[in-house]
């Protein structure tokens, strides 16, 4: 598929930013250094437009990730690898506002879940929800990994949603996953794997926008505008470079880099190649756990479903081991 650099939704992604966070505050974004702009684009995320937050979608994550859609992920990983564990610590890259750590903190036997993310703004608010809550074994700093020491050992390190952030994948699985990963430690992944820079097939561009139109215009109103979502573009390269440098900047090697630097353990395909595109910006009006909206959300689950059966998932859930040779004793 060739690259696309400038597409018409490149425009309307622009104008629609501007109208969510301000002229001056959007336009300041762009200007400034690679690594602000993707501190900028974390502190400024609208979870409830986020096509995760819908509780239909997260139950069939669940779904594809345990088995059981009422069991996310996190007490999944708690009761099958962490309490076989004796005082496990768990280190969390790209920890964002905490909410999963927290989840893990809370519920599992974990001594410590120590979670680092670029965006102080989203530390601060882990640390207000870790600290509201009475949790003593969460740790949040804001810090880049790549470039600052993590000092200590763990028995699990986790990327959700982030290591599809990072381009050096020979530094993390060769350097410096072996220096903080005890021997036999886990790699957990909630990670998007699918195309680079998001440049979206055209196959499924095609599926993406006949499952929109399926979507009743009221429930198409973009989040904190005026506006209406009527068609799905791939977004351009250089919009991507100017919103966050960052942004699955080398996913698809993500899956080739597993493969070559660590054993599976477990895999399971989590899909997301419609919904995530379908439900970007108007996630908002399905997060109502409502009948209606659940019909709507398996109708976008079935399209998808049927997509799938001729394409790889740009999302997946995997526990790996790094191979011997990439492990390091302590």
């Amino acid at each position: 598929m060739p690259k696309q650099y400038l597409s018409a939704g490149d425009f309307i992604d622009l104008f629609v930013r501007v109208v969510q966070r301000g002229g001056i505050s959007f336009l300041g974004k762009l200007i400034s250094p690679d690594t602000a702009r993707t501190r900028a684009t974390f502190d400024h995320n609208y979870p409830a437009s986020l096509w995760n937050m819908v509780p239909a979608v997260q139950r069939h994550l669940n779904r594809a990730a345990t088995g059981n859609g009422e069991i996310p992920y996190e007490l999944y990983i708690i009761d099958a690898y962490a309490k076989a564990m004796t005082a496990p610590r768990l280190l969390s890259l790209g920890c964002g506002s905490g909410g999963h750590e927290i989840r893990l903190a809370e519920n599992g036997p974990f001594e410590q879940v120590y979670g680092i993310d670029l965006a102080p703004g989203l530390i601060a608010r882990a640390r207000r929800t870790a600290r509201e809550r009475g949790i003593e074994n969460a740790v949040f700093e804001s810090k880049d990994f790549l470039n600052e020491p993590v000092e200590g050992s763990f028995d699990m390190v986790l990327f959700h949603q982030s290591l599809h952030h990072f381009t050096d994948f020979r530094y993390i699985f060769e350097e410096f996953l072996p220096g903080v990963l005890r021997p036999d430690g886990l790699l957990v992944l909630h990670e998007y794997v699918g195309p680079d820079r998001l440049q979206w097939t055209d196959d499924q561009l095609t599926e993406a926008n006949q499952a929109l139109r399926r979507i009743p215009p009221e429930r198409r109103r973009i989040f904190r505008t005026p506006f209406f979502k009527s068609k799905i573009y791939r977004p351009g390269l250089w919009r991507m470079q100017a919103s966050d440098p960052s942004e699955a900047a080398a996913s698809s090697q993500i899956i080739p880099a597993l493969r070559k630097y660590t054993d599976t353990v477990e895999e399971k395909s989590l899909g997301g190649n419609i919904l995530h595109l379908v439900l970007k910006d108007i996630a908002h009006h399905f997060c109502p756990d409502t009948e209606e909206l659940r019909r709507e959300i398996d109708t976008l689950i079935r399209a998808e479903q049927a997509f799938l059966k001729n394409e790889n998932s740009d999302f997946i859930f995997g526990v790996y081991r790094l191979k011997q040779g990439h492990s390091r004793r302590f």
